[in-house]
């Protein structure tokens, strides 16, 4: 947690004036929790966690979010990722 006030030094006495910014949140990713970076894009993410996209589909609480929303859709502290790869056999 980062902590920032009015251009002041931190003390006591600014505190209760002072604002505080997430720098990691929690999310799951197919039932296992994860931390990351606030305000990450589902496309960052999967860049971070390098993770292949060429045959995937995601769904964050339950809605799909299409490949070409990856790069605006932002994850959220307590999002639930549902991440399927589909494998080719026989």
């Amino acid at each position: 947690m980062v902590l920032f006030t009015n251009g002041s030094k931190p003390s006591c006495q600014n505190l209760q004036h002072a604002q505080f910014a997430e720098v990691s949140m929690q999310i799951t990713v197919n039932g296992k929790p994860e931390t990351v970076n606030n305000s990450l894009r589902l496309s960052e993410f999967f860049e971070h966690q390098q993770i292949n996209t060429a045959a995937i589909a995601v769904a964050v609480n339950g809605v799909v979010i299409h490949r070409e929303n990856w790069h605006e859709h932002r994850l959220n502290h307590n999002d639930s990722l549902t991440v399927i790869q589909a494998v080719a056999g026989g």
